[in-house]
C-alpha cells in the first residue's frame, strides 16, 4: 500500500468523490477514507449567479470510514488542490465533531429523562402538550375569518 494522499476521483458512474486515498497496486484497489461526493451548487447573489459545490456523505447507510473501490471503476483521478483539500479536511472534521458518540447521555430537559446514545427513540409525547384535530382547527379558523 502506497502513502495516502488527498484526491478527487471521477467514477465511471459519473460520481465525483473527494477522499484521502491509498493505492494498492497489487490488488487493483483504492482505499478511500471518509469519501464525500461533490455536488454542484448555484446561488444568486443580487444579479450575479455564483457557482460552486458542496461535499456530502457518499454513503449514508454506514458508519464506516474506509471503503474499497476497484481501479476499473475509476475514470480519472487527480491530487487535490491545497484550497479544496483544506475545505474537505474542515468538512470531515466538522462532521466528526457534530456526531454524538454512542455512550453520550442526552438530557431532554423538560421530559426529565436521560437516554443513552443518540439512536434511542424520543420520549412518548402523546400525553403532553395540546392535541386537536384538523376539523376543529378548520372550524376555528373559519369562525375567525367570518368575524373579521
Amino acid at each position: 500500500m502506497e502513502e495516502p494522499f488527498y484526491a478527487v476521483i471521477k467514477l465511471k458512474t459519473g460520481e465525483e468523490l473527494v477522499a484521502q486515498v491509498s493505492y494498492a497496486t497489487e490488488d487493483g484497489l483504492l482505499t478511500l477514507q471518509d469519501p464525500m461526493v461533490v455536488e454542484p451548487m448555484q446561488q444568486k447573489k443580487g444579479r450575479q449567479q455564483i457557482e460552486g459545490f458542496v461535499l456530502r456523505d457518499w454513503i449514508y447507510a454506514s458508519y464506516e470510514d474506509f471503503f474499497f473501490i476497484s481501479l476499473e471503476d475509476v475514470l480519472t483521478m487527480s491530487e487535490l488542490d491545497e484550497n479544496i483539500k483544506n475545505f474537505y479536511v474542515n468538512t470531515v472534521e466538522n462532521k466528526a465533531t457534530s456526531n454524538i458518540p454512542n455512550n453520550t447521555k442526552i438530557d431532554f430537559g423538560i421530559y426529565g429523562n436521560e437516554y443513552e446514545g443518540a439512536r434511542q427513540p424520543l420520549p412518548d409525547l402523546s400525553e403532553k402538550g395540546y392535541l386537536g384535530s384538523v376539523e376543529a382547527m378548520k372550524q376555528l379558523l373559519e369562525e375567525l375569518y367570518k368575524k373579521s
